[in-house]
């Protein structure tokens, strides 16, 4: 299998409106082209997002965390109906932001991006938090109010989030505080391109696999291990000569890298059998 085969126009496309999107801090922008989001589906869901946001601006007459969180979850839980999706929690459409907005069900990171987009846009303070295992989001500034868009928005502590951390990890990771930092759009935006890797290497669909690993590289080009798995994932697909050069171009750029020894090991594997490949 040819990698460049698997990479579109439009893909191109998708992908310098992410990056625009991203450079502008446009979250909403930025899902949208990532997931690759057609015309008719962007324009759907401008359109919900619009209607949530005058919903929530008309409910919101006190400033308290409390008060903003209970007016977005009235809008977005009781009203719109959107959850978790605890059936299907690795179907691909769980990480496509037109797609949870249309069908009501998504990603613990991608709902929580609704509450951060529509509360934004309704005058509000809405922070993404990515907890080990778990995505939040904070209502109301850095002393605002924890809320599981997951569980239907349900108010949580920071006790709480150290029992998600501890039950998501299996009790492997020690709690730091600064698990509770806000995320930055473009750590947010990475986090959901490592999640629908992860969807569509469980549905073992290449093209969209391969996709996905590409735009996070492209995007996020001086990160190592996003590079890395760039190498790996043509590796898996058997794009051979692509991955020789993505290992290449990761063993020349991260010399001192933690994980570098993997892609020397991968890269000389490869240049050893490649005769036989070709």
């Amino acid at each position: 299998m040819h990698g460049e085969s698997l990479w579109t126009e439009a893909d191109e496309a998708a992908l310098r409106g992410a990056r625009a999107a991203l450079d502008a801090g446009d979250l909403m922008a930025a899902l949208l082209a990532v997931e690759g989001a057609g015309p008719d589906a962007v324009a759907a869901t401008r359109r919900r997002i619009a209607e949530w946001t005058d919903a929530v601006r008309t409910l919101v007459v006190d400033d308290s965390p409390q008060y903003q969180a209970a007016a977005l979850r009235h809008v977005l839980v009781d009203q719109a109906g959107l959850a978790g999706d605890t059936e299907a929690y690795y179907d691909p459409l769980n990480c496509g932001l037109s797609a949870v907005v249309e069908r009501g069900r998504g990603m613990p990171i991608l709902l929580a991006a609704v509450w951060m987009i529509v509360g934004e846009r309704a005058g509000l303070t809405v922070h993404g938090v990515g907890l080990p295992g778990h995505f939040i989001a904070r209502v109301g500034g850095p002393d605002g109010q924890l809320v599981d868009p997951f569980a239907s928005g349900r108010p949580i502590t920071a006790g709480h989030c150290r029992s998600i951390v501890k039950q998501f990890t299996r009790d492997k990771v020690q709690w730091r505080d600064d698990f509770l930092d806000a995320s930055s759009v473009d750590d947010l935006v990475a986090r959901v391109l490592r999640n629908v890797q992860i969807c569509h290497q469980k549905a073992k669909d290449n093209r969209a696999l391969y996709r996905a690993a590409r735009t996070t590289a492209r995007l996020f080009p001086d990160r190592f291990m996003f590079q890395l798995v760039h190498a790996q994932t043509a590796e898996l697909i058997e794009a051979v000569p692509m991955a020789i050069k993505l290992y290449e171009d990761v063993v020349r750029r991260f010399p001192d890298a933690r994980m570098v020894l993997l892609a020397r090991r991968r890269l000389e594997q490869l240049r050893e059998d490649a005769p036989l490949v070709h």
